[in-house]
């Protein structure tokens, strides 16, 4: 159960970092197309 409740923390962990990412370089294009 812990193992399972682990895997979904670290996931979603994962995913929060990997859509800041990609905010960040769709604010950095933004900034470069203005």
């Amino acid at each position: 159960m812990s193992y399972i409740y682990n895997y979904i923390t670290i996931t979603t962990y994962r995913h929060k970092i990997y859509v800041n990412m990609l905010y960040n370089i769709y604010k950095m294009l933004n900034m470069l197309n203005m």
